[in-house]
């Protein structure tokens, strides 16, 4: 028996070629990249962050007036109460109203600074660590806004309610005065 059977493989020679380079279309993303983020460090910092819009500007240069407009009204209600009460003085209506500052306006303070601190700041820090984001800009932009939001709720509650609790201590006033 023969182990030799058929004809010798052929001669086969093979050429390959390696290059040590990146594909052209490659290289030409890396240069646009580095280049945009060349453009992007040679900008100031105010360069690099958005204006105020119109709108913006305007509401915020309206800002001190609209805050301070109530106190022409409240001033005229104050004198015009004085003189139906001939007798009843603004720090009586005060002694009527502590109590209810202290038990309805400040409780609501309180009660607002506890939801923060027991669900809306482990919350967030919660979704936060989850995403790797703690401690980053985001963070530290939503939580901002979510105080500034949860302040400015919790300032027009309080205004309502010192609005109403005044009206009360007015009446109770006028009630014990026999007005």
């Amino acid at each position: 028996m023969a182990f030799t059977q058929g004809a010798p493989l052929p001669n086969i020679t093979e050429t390959t070629t390696k290059s040590s380079q990146a594909p052209e279309y490659y290289t030409n993303y890396l240069s646009g990249l580095s280049q945009a983020g060349q453009t992007a460090m040679n900008r100031t910092p105010q360069q690099s962050v958005a204006g105020y819009d119109p709108l913006q500007t305007m509401g915020y240069s309206n800002l001190p007036a609209a805050a301070t407009s109530y106190q022409p009204q409240l001033q005229a209600a104050q004198d015009t109460a004085a003189q139906a009460a001939q007798g009843i003085t603004p720090e009586r209506i005060q002694s009527l109203m502590n109590p209810y500052t202290s038990n309805v306006v400040d409780e609501m303070a309180r009660l607002s600074q506890q939801n923060v601190q027991r669900n809306l700041l482990p919350s967030m820090k919660a979704g936060f660590v989850g995403t790797g984001g703690l401690g980053s800009q985001r963070y530290a932009g939503a939580l901002g806004q979510s105080m500034a939001d949860i302040q400015a709720g919790l300032t027009g509650q309080q205004y309502g309610a010192l609005s109403k609790g005044y009206s009360e201590a007015l009446k109770g006033a006028l009630d014990e005065a026999q007005l």
